[in-house]
Formats: C-alpha cells, sequence, structure tokens
C-alpha cells in the first residue's frame, strides 16, 4: 500500500511511511501501528496501539506517558508498559491548579482504610432549643473522610424554654458506636458552680450534654444545668460520623 511522503523539500509517495519533516520528523510505521515524533532524526516519543489500548510516551530513558484503558488512564514507562508506584503527577515547582473528582482518593494504598470520600468546610448553629435568644451562636466544622471536628461558640441573651444541659444542631449524626468527648476551652456566667466544665456528643444523634464536676462535694453530673441568661460556653469535639 502506498503512503503519501510529504518533506520540506516536496511530495511525493513511498511504500514505506509517512513523513513530515519540517523542524523534526513525524513517521507512521507502515503497519499503522506506531506514529513516532522524532526531534533531528532522533526519536522522542511514540503513539502506539498496545493490546488494543492507545498509548502515548515517551521514549527518552526514565520518561514515562499514559495508557488508555478500558478501567482508567494508567502511567506507563517509556516503552510504553504499564508501571505501578514509579510516576508523579506535577511536580512541587510545576503544580497542577485544581482536581475535580465525584468519587474518592486513595492515599498511601488501596485497601478501603485508605479511601477518601469526602473533605468539606463549612458552618453550623448551636442551639439549646425552645424560644430562647442568643447574643452569638457560630459554628464551624472541618470534615475528613468520616471524622468531624467541630467548634462552637455560643452566649444566651435570653434561655426561655431552652434546654438547659443540651446543645443540639451539630453538623452530621455521630455514629452508633461510642460517646465522643469534648472540651470547653471558655466558660462564664453558667447556671452550676462547677470545677470543671465538659460535654459528650450522644451516641447516633447530633446533640450534645453537658457535664462536670461541680463545687459541691466534687459531683460529676451528666447532664449539668449549664445554660441560663447570659451564659457563655466555647467548644471543641472531634467525632466520627457514618
Amino acid at each position: 500500500m502506498a503512503l503519501t511522503k510529504i518533506t520540506g523539500e516536496g511530495i511525493g509517495t513511498t511504500s514505506g511511511d509517512l513523513t513530515v519533516d519540517v523542524a523534526g520528523d513525524i513517521i507512521l510505521d507502515a503497519d499503522g501501528a506506531d506514529v513516532i515524533v522524532k526531534d533531528g532524526g532522533t526519536s522522542i516519543g511514540k503513539i502506539s496501539n498496545i493490546a488494543s489500548d492507545l498509548a502515548i510516551y515517551s521514549t527518552t530513558s526514565g520518561h514515562t506517558g499514559v495508557r488508555f484503558h478500558d478501567s482508567g488512564l494508567f502511567p506507563t514507562d517509556n516503552t510504553g508498559q504499564i508501571i505501578d508506584n514509579d510516576s508523579n503527577l506535577g511536580h512541587p515547582d510545576y503544580r497542577f491548579k485544581d482536581l475535580y473528582l465525584s468519587g474518592g482518593v486513595y492515599l498511601g494504598g488501596t485497601g478501603s482504610a485508605n479511601y477518601l470520600q469526602d473533605y468539606e468546610t463549612g458552618t453550623w448553629t448551636p442551639s439549646v432549643g425552645g424560644n430562647a435568644s442568643y447574643t452569638t451562636a457560630l459554628g464551624r466544622y472541618t470534615k475528613i473522610g468520616n471524622h468531624v471536628l467541630a467548634q462552637f461558640d455560643m452566649t444566651i441573651n435570653v434561655l426561655g424554654t431552652g434546654d438547659v444541659a443540651a446543645i443540639s444542631g451539630f453538623p452530621f449524626t455521630h455514629e452508633n458506636i461510642m460517646v465522643a468527648s469534648g472540651s470547653i476551652s471558655y466558660f462564664s456566667g453558667v447556671a452550676s458552680n462547677v470545677y470543671y466544665l465538659s460535654f459528650y456528643v450522644v451516641n447516633n444523634s447530633t446533640t450534645a450534654y453537658m457535664t462536670g464536676i461541680t463545687s459541691a462535694g466534687g459531683t460529676i453530673s451528666n447532664t449539668l444545668a449549664t445554660f441560663q441568661n447570659g451564659a457563655r460556653v466555647n467548644g471543641m469535639v472531634s467525632y466520627r460520623t457514618s
């Protein structure tokens, strides 16, 4: 089968290759399997059909490429063969910008424990329910996979029918396995005289209860009366969500 030959000197025919020779060469093999990219007569890359995969790769030693397989985009070596754990995407000095995924990413391994399916940040509104009003009711969260870090700063204006011991509205439901303990970084004007104040998120819920040690004989209360008019509580908790 005759193929057209295009060179910088003219157009002709040859029974072998298609050549484009303008500041370099592009040669199509006679069998149509490869496109060989050359620079000054030296091969620097190929576009190939390898095992029914389209492969585009550099033929320079130590360089890489990609293969378009029916199950994904695979990295290759400089012969077009698939390689594992040997090729980087981007460089510390030459980075891609944003990555958009509809699924997750495997970090540090290929097992289910290495699968990160979600990362997000946002706000939530802490509440004691009822008709309570607030001077401040701020919440922030970061969710990485099924791990939630939630912070809040809440100051009661008028408690009204609000709960004296419970905070609701946490951004994700706590898993139904174990209680998550939170820490209070600041409190003032609370309803009980306490040495220590903390809280815990209830299993399978978005509600937390205040707990602490009262000054009256060191009594520990799991539903400590905390909120009243003017009470302020600032806290943080780390918990897992399903």
